[in-house]
């Protein structure tokens, strides 16, 4: 399993990255003009594609070409992104998956090479969990998109449960130089620490791409928050959208621009009502939609208004083509973060490296909580098992299971050169090695937490299906030493307990991991042949 998913099992591949574009930028409160420039600097060279990125043996279906129904060149290609849930790198850890930051990257570099005037915008929700490794993907993520040049972001509720301290840090940050545009997140209805001219978050962004005039808003919106189980509210206030998204308009309508967007962080029945009532807005780009939601644009009305989606966990993004002389000013095409048209851009890498880092510097696998085991045993680790269970041991040994950990220092094949370590990411040890919850990257208490100091539990081990075996192993020890101090029943009762049948496997075990993110052609029945191990020594 490969592991930039949560910049999630970050978990697992690297974010996807967003348009470019811009040739000068200069920026004054939430107002810049930037001209088209080439972002060549930071998106060229790109890689060729290792083994790992050709084409799954799978038969699937040609991908059409890029923009193949659109006609001449756009005066502007805005490019739509969101709720990333805290996918770094492509949604799961198989190289077929979609999505991914350093895809993103590349999709970016392809449009500059058509010499598109490019900007960007994403609806937000970047993170799926609030802890420390979320923060340090949140910087990850953020740098990404400072150099692909987006231009603003909404905020959606993982932004919220980050709190104030993060959102100002972000928000407060100049742009490294004056020629450069940076993301600024943009709200009609959220504020810190009640005040909407602090200056983290802006009401509205006006600015100035290739001639084209961009007025942008953005809203959580009422069917969001009242599911919201916000406990930060003294620090940040979600307003009623009806409120204040009049004065977001009012300011925009007063700006006279070309074009406007409305990032609504709502679900979708609620952004099409906002389109209808708020007809000032060209674009209302929806969060809530399906993972993989229809590529078409709903229309608003007959006036050529629309309503567009990208989906989820960062597999999609939307190019919006801008053709103010046509009939049909807009176009919309939705794009598939696949491997077969995009490549991990090398511009990516420096920050899945910094990210690494970072969770390595902080010892996050240690440092973060753990929790009890639900059984109150500890683990004990493979060898262990095998004192008694030889044959199963040696077939456990064979495995690509007992090569897990492995994977998280080398890669894959033909990734050796590029592959950044994740051996410290508590996102990808959770099903590298043992003792850890998988779904909610959970360290147990007695799991792995480096090979310095748990060098026996490196590995998918027995353990993680069967359930920690320290009580069994002691009891197994007394038994063989002095059976007339042990309970027979307590003997039989323990070894009842680490049995695992084949249907407690297949329905409850196996696809912890093994689930449609990080083994999408997983089938048990082909794998069990791999892995079983019917022998009771």
């Amino acid at each position: 399993m490969v592991c930039y998913r949560s910049l999630t099992v970050l978990g697992c591949l690297v974010v996807g990255l967003f348009l470019s574009g811009c040739d000068s930028t200069t920026s004054t409160g939430s107002n810049a003009t930037t001209n088209s420039t080439s972002r060549a600097s930071k998106l060229n060279p790109v890689e060729e594609k290792s083994e790992t990125e050709e084409v799954s043996s799978v038969s699937l279906p040609e991908p059409k070409p890029l923009f193949e129904e659109w006609e001449g060149d756009p005066a502007l290609a805005i490019v739509l992104s969101g709720e990333q849930n805290g996918f770094l790198e492509p949604c799961g850890c198989s190289e077929t998956q979609s999505g991914g930051m350093a895809r993103r990257a590349d999709l970016f570099a392809q449009l500059e090479e058509k010499g598109w005037p490019v900007t960007a915008m994403d609806v937000g929700n970047f993170l799926r969990k609030s802890r420390r490794q979320s923060e340090l993907k949140f910087d990850a993520i953020f740098d990404s998109l400072t150099d692909l040049e987006y231009a603003a972001t909404g905020i959606g509720p993982s932004e919220v449960n980050l709190g104030s301290t993060k959102l100002l840090e972000r928000g407060l940050k100049e742009a490294p130089s004056n020629d450069q545009i940076v993301p600024q997140f943009v709200s009609a209805n959220v504020t810190i620490f009640n005040d909407p001219e602090l200056g983290a978050i802006h009401r509205t962004r006006v600015y100035e791409v290739n001639g084209v005039k961009i007025g942008v808003t953005g809203v959580i919106g009422e069917s969001i928050k009242k599911s919201m189980l916000q406990t930060n509210q003294e620090e940040i206030q979600v307003l009623p959208v009806e409120e204040t998204l009049p004065q977001a308009v009012e300011e925009l309508k007063a700006a006279d621009a070309d074009l406007y967007v409305l990032l609504s962080y709502a679900e979708t029945e609620e952004s099409q009502e906002l389109a209808e009532k708020y007809e000032l807005f060209d674009v209302v780009f929806t969060a809530r939609s399906a993972e993989d939601p229809d590529p078409r644009a709903v229309p608003i009305g007959d006036s050529g208004r629309i309503m567009v989606m990208v989906g989820q966990k960062g597999k999609n993004v939307g190019v919006l083509g801008y053709y103010p002389d046509a009939e049909q000013k807009l176009r919309w095409e939705l794009i598939d973060l696949d491997n077969r048209r995009f490549q991990n851009h090398p511009s990516m890498a420096e920050h899945m490296r910094t990210y690494q880092e970072n969770i390595a510097f902080e010892e996050l696998a240690r440092t973060e909580p753990a929790v009890t085991h639900p059984s109150g045993y500890t683990f004990v680790g493979a060898e262990t098992c095998g004192s008694c269970h030889k044959k199963s041991f040696g077939k456990w040994k064979d495995s690509k299971h007992a090569h897990a950990y492995e994977t998280l220092k080398i890669g894959r094949k033909g990734q050796e050169d590029t592959w950044i370590s994740r051996v410290n990411d508590p996102e990808c040890l959770s099903c590298h090695v043992t003792g850890w919850q998988p779904q909610e990257y959970l360290r147990y208490d007695s799991g792995f937490v480096n090979e310095e100091t748990t060098p026996n539990l490196e590995g998918q081990q027995c353990e993680n299906c069967h359930g920690p075996g320290s009580r069994h192993s002691e009891v197994e020890k007394q038994w063989e030493t002095d059976r007339a101090s042990v309970d027979k029943t307590l003997v039989d009762s323990l070894r009842k307990e680490m049995h695992l049948d084949v249907k407690t496997a297949e329905k409850q075990v196996c696809t912890k991991c093994h689930d449609h993110e990080n083994s999408p052609k997983f089938n048990f029945d082909e794998y069990w042949e791999k892995v079983k191990h019917p022998w009771r020594d």
